[in-house]
Parts: C-alpha cells; structure tokens; sequence
C-alpha cells in the first residue's frame, strides 16, 4: 500500500530496513537514517527526541483491521484488555 502511494508520487523508496521491533526502526528514524511508517495507534504515543511524527493523509493508504475471537469462549486477562482497548477507540 505504501509502496503504490510512492509510486503514485513518481518515486520508488529504497527500503533500507525492515523490522517487526518497533524501537529499532523509531530508533533508525531517529538517528536520521531514514523515515519509518508505523500505525497511527503507535505514532501517537511515541515520545523520541528527533523524531516528528505526521500522518500519511494519502489517498488509498488507510488501512483497517479487525478483531475476532471465539463468541463464549475463554479470553486471557491481556485478551481481554486488548479487546477493551479496540472497543474503546472504535
């Protein structure tokens, strides 16, 4: 999604890094070595000296996702504060 939002804007990015640890690649950021997309969720609450964050008000590049469990079924105390969570910011 973000690789067309690019291309639509007549650019192709060179992807230095890729990491699922999101303190690694704010770090990165932060350390000028790039830019770093994270979800909106993430962005909000980062607090990194050197790092801005602005959001992508892009056509095309929102993105949803959702949430399923089993209906009557056992959910974990973390299950269940992730699932409060999701409620919450709908």
């Amino acid at each position: 999604m973000i690789m067309d939002a690019c291309q639509r804007r007549g650019f192709t990015p060179r992807i230095a890094a890729r990491s699922r640890q999101t303190d690694f690649i704010v770090e990165l950021a932060g350390a000028g070595l790039g830019a770093a997309f994270l979800p909106q969720g993430m962005a909000e609450h980062l607090n990194h000296p050197g790092v801005i964050v602005r959001p992508l008000e892009e056509p095309g590049t929102s993105w949803s996702i959702a949430m399923i469990w089993r209906r009557g079924g056992y959910l974990s105390s973390a299950a269940g504060a992730w699932l409060a969570l999701v409620r919450e910011r709908r």
